[in-house]
């Protein structure tokens, strides 16, 4: 891992790939890495707050062997006067898998299978990666899984979002996911650090914001809407999914107790075909299977 001293007048910044206001910008460099860059302000508040160190977390990083499709930390900038301000990863040909689904046509949207193998490729990373002691609380944030639809690959990215052994998350979890208050039990929290459970809810509900366009999220809640409180059945009547054992999946993960399932090998067994009209967003969807 190289040290070098930031500076925005370098002119290898091609672009800029996102901001969070406040907190950070990611810019693509001309060798087609990312550069992520933080404000001051919020290496000292995540500092004080979680009591971790960005810069220690980076630079441990490269003692790490991670699987590939996870990218690490490649290089380390510093302020003039000391100060950590940034890091770079490799890049990766590939795009962000919201904004993937998003531009697929419209019969490519149609069809749950084309969720479910994609699925598959992040879902199978995932177990591997929390084998390794990794945990993603903030997976379900936009940009933090790339996909290539050439080679069907994944990328892993936003290092410092990542929970690796002991070493915290900068990030408390995904707004995606809701409260936090829901996951303050054994089955999600212990120490302070998240479980691997939590991954797997996250792909519940990242899988069903995608290929339904359903917010599990808002499960617990009062609808601002109707004033009824939200709940996994009647979000499952909506989009016509009766199926018992894709259900049971989402309620055990909206649930203290239990072990969470996979939704893929759920999703996997069910017939579409032989039981239902899908909805999405309001339209009615073609028959399909979501079987491989």
């Amino acid at each position: 891992m190289e040290k070098y001293i930031f500076d925005y007048s370098l002119g290898n910044i091609v672009s800029k790939v996102s901001e969070v206001e406040g907190e950070s910008f990611v810019y693509r460099l001309r060798d087609g890495s990312f550069l992520k860059v933080f404000t001051d302000d919020f290496v000292r508040l995540n500092e004080r707050s979680n009591g971790n160190s960005l810069e220690l977390k980076i630079l441990e990083s490269k003692n790490l062997k991670l699987p590939y499709y996870i990218k690490k930390p490649k290089d380390i900038y510093y302020t003039s006067d000391g100060r950590f301000k940034a890091y770079s990863t490799p890049g990766f040909d590939g795009i962000d898998i919201y904004k993937y689904f998003y531009t697929m046509g419209f019969f490519d949207q149609m069809l749950p299978e084309n969720y479910t193998k994609i699925y598959r490729r992040i879902e199978s990373a995932i177990v591997e990666a929390n084998k390794e002691g990794v945990v993603f609380p903030d997976i379900c944030s936009e940009g933090n899984v790339l996909y290539n639809p050439r080679s069907g690959s994944i990328a892993l990215v936003d290092y410092d979002g990542f929970q690796i052994g002991e070493d915290r998350s900068i990030v408390y979890l995904s707004e995606a996911l809701g409260d936090r208050k829901q996951y303050d039990n054994p089955k999600y929290s212990n120490n302070g650090l998240y479980t691997s459970e939590l991954d797997k809810k996250s792909m519940i509900i990242h899988y069903f914001a995608n290929a339904f366009d359903v917010n599990l999220s808002m499960v617990g809640k009062k609808d601002p809407i109707t004033g009824c409180m939200v709940t996994v059945d009647g979000e499952m009547d909506k989009i016509g999914i009766y199926d018992s054992e894709i259900r049971d999946v989402v309620k055990t993960a909206f649930s203290d107790k239990g072990s969470n399932g996979s939704i893929v090998e759920a999703v996997s067994k069910f017939d579409y075909e032989d039981s239902i009209f899908l909805t999405k967003g309001g339209k009615t969807l073609v028959k399909g299977r979501v079987r491989f």
